[in-house]
């Protein structure tokens, strides 16, 4: 539930100076070899000194610019009280599910319940889904824990999972599917019974 500043200078307009964005740290915090970030390639950026074209071309090894804090308090500690014992429903689209893998990891790491949380996530396309091998693994015994859907044009052969935007599971004709998913009562995505 943290994030840190990466930045790089632009070569290719140097009058530009360089180009610093926030990140969400996707790594736990128990990993202390390194720090991973979710990032996507942004292949028609609004801004006109963007970032990512420029990360995608380091190699191994190539130095990039870490603000000196890692900052930010989007923790479950910080939101809900010790020991909540319903289920935490991470709702993200993009790259907005770097936290999430983050808190995930770190809870299971020291003996978490993968069984406690769920996780819905949206993209446009289904190479957009970054962390779907690892949720699954996580998720292994409970697969409808994890809700991936696809909201972009494509062949209807290249994606059989769900479709449309992720806060559409929480449309009225969608909720009781979402309930049963979740191992729910229908009408029980209450706030007595989930966090979302």
């Amino acid at each position: 539930g943290q994030y840190a500043v990466l930045g790089l200078n632009n070569p290719h307009q140097p009058e530009k100076g360089s180009v610093l964005r926030p990140y969400s740290i996707a790594s736990p915090p128990e990993e202390k070899r390194w720090l991973e970030f979710y990032v996507r390639l942004v292949e028609r950026p609004e801004s006109d000194n963007p970032l990512t074209p420029l990360l995608w071309e380091l190699r191994a090894g190539d130095k990039l610019h870490l603000g000196k804090k890692i900052t930010g308090r989007f923790t479950l500690a910080s939101t809900l009280p010790e020991g909540d014992q319903r289920l935490k429903v991470f709702v993200a689209a993009g790259t907005g599910l770097a936290p999430f893998v983050s808190i995930i990891l770190s809870y299971i790491r020291r003996g978490a319940d993968p069984s406690q949380f769920a996780v819905l996530h949206g993209v446009r396309h289904p190479q957009d889904l970054g962390y779907r091998e690892e949720l699954k693994i996580i998720f292994d015994q409970l697969p409808t824990r994890y809700a991936p859907t696809v909201s972009g044009e494509m062949p209807t052969h290249h994606w059989q999972g769900d479709r449309g935007r992720v806060e559409t599971f929480f449309d009225d004709e969608k909720l009781s599917d979402l309930e049963q998913r979740l191992g729910l009562t229908e009408g029980q995505l209450t706030p007595q019974r989930a966090v979302v």
